[in-house]
């Protein structure tokens, strides 16, 4: 019984000390929390404030170039308006009339990233898509290509320098529409159509692609639905066949009951 209530009380000492139960390397971890060198590490983190006004101000200036992008397509009469309207157009005829027809989402970077959105989303729509790299294209893809194909570019410069490259093996038949925040760029110059956004990013001394590529994205979603819409109507018949086309996933589900 002695021994019982020895290892008893052993143990209830220890439940009352949980440092003392790590191992040496667990206890030297946690106390390191307190230690000086973390206190000035956490000096110099900016405080919450600062970090709250600059993340506003980022998300106000991604507000602000979808705002521009969407007053662009407010007027039909306007340059961007007519060339919304004509992209859709021949978006729309897509895959239809037996040509085999595809479209053809190209770009480089984040560009790219932009690209394979809009193969993607066309697709779900039932808009043959595909996407294509410019350097895979320059080393055999370019067997991808046919005649009644839509080359959709993505570049927010207007100066990719592989777009640049590719550009002279695309066979002449092919519609190419460019969206770009530089319309007079050579790659606008040598497009059938343009669809500029706006040129500003989220921060003005960091040039990384935010708010450019918010703006491509909204207008890919833009002329995806708006091409779904002229081929299916307004009636649900694009919903049915978003349905059609998501056979699997809880979407299709939604859009089938």
């Amino acid at each position: 019984m002695d021994s019982i209530s020895s290892s008893s009380s052993a143990a209830s000492s220890s439940d009352t000390s949980p440092i003392s139960s790590l191992s040496p390397s667990r206890a030297s971890s946690r106390t390191s929390l307190s230690s000086p060198t973390s206190l000035e590490s956490s000096a110099n983190l900016p405080s919450s404030s600062l970090s709250l006004s600059y993340a506003s101000s980022i998300l106000a200036r991604e507000i602000g170039a979808l705002q521009k992008l969407h007053n662009s397509l407010s007027d039909e009469e306007s340059e961007q308006g007519k060339a919304f309207v004509d992209v859709v157009r021949r978006i729309s005829s897509v895959g239809r009339g037996g040509m085999g027809a595809k479209v053809v989402c190209t770009g480089v970077g984040k560009s790219l990233i932009v690209a394979r959105k809009a193969a993607g989303i066309l697709c779900s729509f039932g808009v043959p898509s595909v996407t294509l790299h410019p350097t895979e294209a320059m080393h055999g893809d370019l067997g991808l290509l046919s005649s009644h194909d839509v080359l959709l570019l993505f570049s927010h410069s207007g100066t990719t320098r592989e777009l640049l490259f590719f550009l002279p093996y695309i066979p002449p038949s092919i519609q190419k529409v460019l969206i770009t925040s530089s319309p007079r760029s050579i790659l606008a110059q040598n497009s059938d159509v343009v669809l500029t956004i706006p040129p500003e990013e989220a921060d003005e001394e960091v040039p990384a692609p935010t708010a450019s590529m918010l703006c491509m994205g909204a207008l890919v979603d833009a002329i995806a639905l708006t091409v779904l819409r002229e081929r299916e109507g307004a009636d649900g018949a694009g919903r049915r066949k978003f349905g059609e086309l998501h056979p699997g996933g809880r979407l299709g589900e939604v859009c089938r009951d």
